[in-house]
């Protein structure tokens, strides 16, 4: 299952359900790109996502989204987003801290509590703070390791890369992906926003789906075979 978003002519392909943890968020279209945005006071994150369905009897998940396409000041981090359940922040983040030390970073997020469980621990080469960035957040199957790749503005030149190995994973039959912007205390108020292009996202199935359809094309070659061989034969 895959699901992308390249925003042109400002019009969003996909629905998209934008949610806040401390901040009131707002999400506008334009051509090539989308920006998030949060008023309020204080530190909190705005997000927007795609259905829970889009990658139903999934059990991992690989989103990849453009940081920053328009060079434009930013936030303090700007990521992408992997959750097994909003309703209970239960969710994976990657971000690079576009507001100033340019770490990329996993955080872990359940029932409220984050935790950054894997940083670059220093900038990601030749980071800027204008600069534009492809980032991407695997998760494998069951939540087992998630890893976050920071990449040039072309997706081709691999910059920094981190992973964690989750001894209490993050699990759920079905991933909600999207893109992520996180305020910490200091970060001017109101009007903080951040923008992002090319977003894209490919669910991993369950091995049981998996197992499914790799027996049903046996079985399909299977009576090919036969049929051929019956030609064959007559």
């Amino acid at each position: 299952m895959s699901w992308s978003d390249t925003f042109p002519g400002g019009t969003p392909q996909q629905f998209w359900a934008t949610g806040s943890q401390g901040v009131t968020p707002t999400q506008s279209f334009f051509p090539g790109y989308t920006q998030i945005g949060a008023t309020g006071a204080g530190a909190g994150a705005a997000f927007a996502v795609v259905p829970l369905t889009t990658f139903g009897m999934c059990t991992g998940v690989t989103v990849r989204a453009t940081i920053n396409p328009t060079g434009t000041p930013q936030v303090d981090s700007n990521g992408v987003i992997a959750a097994t359940n909003l309703t209970f922040g239960s969710a994976y983040t990657a971000t690079i801290t576009m507001g100033g030390s340019g770490f990329l970073e996993i955080q872990r997020n359940n029932f409220g509590t984050a935790a950054t469980v894997a940083s670059s621990g220093g900038a990601i080469p030749t980071f800027s703070p204008l600069g534009t960035y492809v980032l991407e957040m695997e998760v494998a199957p069951n939540s087992s390791l998630v890893t976050a790749r920071a990449f040039d503005s072309t997706g081709s030149t691999l910059l920094s890369q981190v992973s964690f190995a989750d001894p209490s994973p993050l699990t759920s039959s079905a991933y909600t992906a999207g893109i992520l912007m996180q305020a910490n205390p200091g970060t001017p108020q109101p009007n903080i926003f951040g923008t992002f292009a090319n977003v894209s996202a490919v669910g991993v199935p369950e091995p049981s789906t998996v197992i499914l359809a790799a027996g049903g094309a046996a079985l399909l070659g299977l009576r090919g075979w036969r049929r051929s061989r019956q030609a064959v034969r007559s």
